[in-house]
């Protein structure tokens, strides 16, 4: 046997059941991360990566102690008989300490857990955990505080640095929310446990500390005029004590909390101060009667604007109340359910906003069955598909002007938005009202009437066709003559997943003016090459050639360039369309497309075990922009039922991207020196919405995306210089909208998963 050089450490330490347990590491290298192989005798039977943590040997001061190894042997291998075993470094004679160890016969496997905790952030704990026997298992993680389990949750997420790296299918990963009281200010050492088998994740915990209510209380007490005028230098040492404690804690600091503490958030941190009003309208105030009148009525007494008249529409139509403030904008008309409430700041923050004479409607965020509804920025063709404000709404009276005395309670909202075409709606994020309900009492029946009414009022090219929940609409904008529509399909090789998309294309596609450009970055594989011969006598396909190195933002706008389509349809070759995927999919896009002022459309991406993968994209999430609802599974409503729903974002993926040829060549494609692979299509939507077009999701389309399958992941090292290269462009060239999503609401968190947390 050869010992290892004097840089390489570690040792074989015993067998568990038929798998080696050890660690390695080199000194000199501390990132590295080594190769090792398991002998049996004469015969190589396994072979691993040592980099699983290992926290015994990282107290022993080894990096950050991810050296660890477990090497299972095949059962069709395991020995009859007693045999030495060792461990080697990979490719070399060197040889562990600890070697041999002896093998005896009968041993089977036992549990072979896999796993670490590599992330907490705030009040999340992320990590992974694998069980090598049974792949297909996913397990629930439980974090402990002492002997009490305080949080658990399920590795159930995908991760595609897991599925590159062999760990199964890739959806073993959790996030785990610790509820609030972990959020005092102190140490905490929580333990992590496999729940099925007991294993420990972290050996030597996970440490928690976060910001203290004592901190806010002496930020308000440094801040106390008496303190001040009293003992300035204890003010001042006060504000030291707390900068010095965001220093060093800047990191750890929890940026946003679960929904489920959505009570304690609104206590400590939604400001629901009023405003300041000045010259705010005289509100009337409308009750649909039934039951608990009593706590709207009171919670109307309790407010804190004191201009308003109320009045009971029981057996009234609109057109009294209508008469009366029709036309005058010192006049506003909100309408109450029996039973919804309003909190003592409502009237203050919707007299503010209506205050502004270029504000015609405004609506706040509301709190529906105890949980908190945060909206977004106004979108019509949300509007169009729930017709619905929330019961914290107001509309000014000269947006009323124009009505009939047969107009319904339905008709108001859809006269409001008629008249306010040259005003703004505003929203304000303040969760104002609380709502028992999901939706109004109001008849869906006529609710939707009442939508019909707008359209053809309006002259709107739009059917509004019955969406998968009942109580929303499914608008379908159409156009009297289809565009030419070409589909751009960059690839590289990769047959195996081109096939699969063109075939689903072609299958489920019924599109008179349809074009298909394959874009070959320089294929090899001559099964590929032999493929793009066949399809030479298809007139719809052509391949064209765009050699070089992998620039998808150069590839594309190469393609755009050869492309006869009036509509470029950008698709990933790791594709699929759904065997659900109505025929005319792609005439229901051209509508939505042609519109005058939208300049490109999304629709909804799922993994290929139906979690979603894309539902718009959210700027300013997790520091620069990110997908939507990711991991919700594609059949959820989602958030504000903002997942079936169509709505405005303020960008969507390139993976499955459309828009009119003419919109991208004026703003000049794709940016192909600062974003050749990453945020592309991110850059290319905020300069359309800079340039004044709208970016639509349509989450009613929806197809399978095998992410990153085709050019691999940014997590991989050969990519990480890169893609942190792009990260910092568009953080340099959008730092001031990257933060300021109109279409996310500002009480939403922006670490993790857009649509589950609540900001700090």
């Amino acid at each position: 046997m050869i010992a290892p050089p004097d840089h390489i450490c570690g040792y074989f330490e015993r067998f568990e059941g038929l798998v080696a347990v050890g660690w390695v590491a080199d000194r000199r290298q501390a990132d590295r991360r080594l190769t090792v192989e398991l002998w049996l005798g004469d015969e190589a039977v396994a072979v691993g990566i040592a980099g699983i943590y290992r926290g015994d040997v990282e107290a022993a001061g080894m990096g950050d102690g991810r050296y660890g190894f477990r090497l299972m042997v095949p059962d069709h291998l395991a020995p009859a008989e007693a045999t030495k075993a060792s461990v080697r470094i990979a490719n070399t004679a060197f040889v562990l300490p600890g070697s041999p160890q002896l093998l005896e016969p009968g041993q089977q496997h036992v549990t072979v857990m896999r796993g670490e905790v590599n992330q907490q952030s705030g009040l999340a704990v992320r990590g992974w955990v694998y069980d090598e026997r049974h792949p297909d298992r996913q397990l629930t993680v439980e974090l402990l505080d002492g002997d009490e389990v305080v949080a658990s949750g399920i590795a159930d997420r995908f991760r595609r640095d897991l599925l590159d790296n062999g760990i199964g299918d890739g959806r073993h990963a959790f996030e785990i929310k610790l509820p609030m009281r972990f959020a005092d200010g102190r140490h905490h050492v929580l333990s992590c446990r496999v729940a099925e088998t007991g294993d420990m994740l972290a050996r030597d915990g996970v440490e928690v500390l976060e910001m203290t209510s004592g901190v806010r209380s002496a930020l308000r007490r440094a801040a106390d005029p008496g303190l001040i005028a009293a003992q300035p230098n204890a003010a001042a040492e006060l504000l030291q004590a707390v900068a010095a404690y965001f220093e060093a804690n800047e990191q750890r600091l929890p940026r946003s909390v679960p929904f489920a503490e959505f009570p304690v958030w609104r206590r400590l941190f939604h400001d629901q101060s009023p405003p300041e009003v000045t010259d705010g309208p005289q509100f009337l105030i409308g009750i649909l009667d039934g039951e608990g009148g009593e706590a709207t009525q009171a919670s109307i007494a309790a407010q804190l604007y004191r201009r308003y008249s109320v009045v009971s529409l029981a057996d009234r139509r609109p057109a009294e109340m209508l008469a009366a403030i029709s036309g005058r904008r010192d006049r506003a008309l909100l309408l109450l359910e029996s039973g919804e409430t309003l909190q003592p700041s409502a009237l203050a923050h919707l007299a503010k906003a209506l205050a502004n004479p270029d504000v015609a409607i405004a609506y706040t965020d509301h709190v529906r069955a105890g949980e908190p509804l945060a909206k977004a920025a106004w979108s019509y063709d949300f509007f169009l598909a729930k017709p619905d404000f929330g019961p914290a709404a107001a509309y000014r009276g000269d947006c009323l002007s124009q009505w009939t005395p047969d107009d319904d309670w339905d008709d108001v909202p859809f006269r409001a938005v008629e008249g306010c075409t040259r005003l703004m709606i505003r929203h304000i994020p303040v969760f104002a009202a609380d709502r028992t309900a999901r939706s109004r009492r109001l008849s869906v029946r006529d609710a939707h009437a009442a939508a019909g009414r707008h359209v053809a009022r309006c002259r709107l090219p739009v059917t509004l066709q019955p969406a998968s929940d009942p109580v929303l609409l499914r608008p379908r904008w159409t156009v009297r003559d289809l565009p030419a529509v070409s589909l751009v399909i960059p690839t590289r090789d990769g047959l195996d997943l081109l096939r699969p998309c063109l075939e689903s294309i072609r299958r489920l596609t019924v599109y008179p003016r349809l074009e298909i450009l394959i874009v070959d970055n320089g294929s090899s594989d001559p099964a590929t090459i032999a493929y793009f011969r066949s399809l030479a006598a298809d007139p719809g396909i052509r391949v064209i050639d765009h050699p070089g190195p992998f620039n998808f933002s150069a590839i594309n706008n190469h393609a755009v360039a050869e492309a006869r389509g009036d509509v470029i349809g950008f698709v990933n070759n790791d594709i699929l369309l759904p065997d659900e995927m109505p025929s005319d999919w792609l005439a229901e896009i051209a509508g939505w497309v042609m519109r005058g002022d939208v300049g490109a459309v999304g629709i909804k991406l799922a993994y290929g075990n139906d979690m979603v993968q894309h539902g718009g994209v959210v700027l300013g999430l997790n520091g620069a922009a990110d997908h939507a609802f990711r991991h919700c599974d594609r059949r959820e409503p989602g958030h504000d039922d903002r997942l079936i729903c169509p709505h405005q974002v303020s960008a969507v993926t390139a993976a499955l991207m459309f828009m009119r040829k003419a919109v991208f060549e004026r703003v000049n494609g794709f940016e192909e020196t600062l974003y050749p692979v990453a945020f592309n299509d991110v850059d290319l939507c905020i300069r359309l919405g800079v340039n004044g077009w709208r970016i639509l999701m349509l989450p009613q389309l929806w197809a399978y995306h095998l992410e990153s399958a085709s050019r691999g992941t940014d997590i991989a090292p050969a990519r990480r210089g890169q893609a942190f290269r792009e990260l910092e462009n568009l953080r340099r060239m959008w730092r001031d909208r990257l933060y300021a999503d109109p279409f996310y609401n500002p009480n939403l968190g922006r670490d993790g998963e857009a649509y589950v947390s609540l900001a700090w």
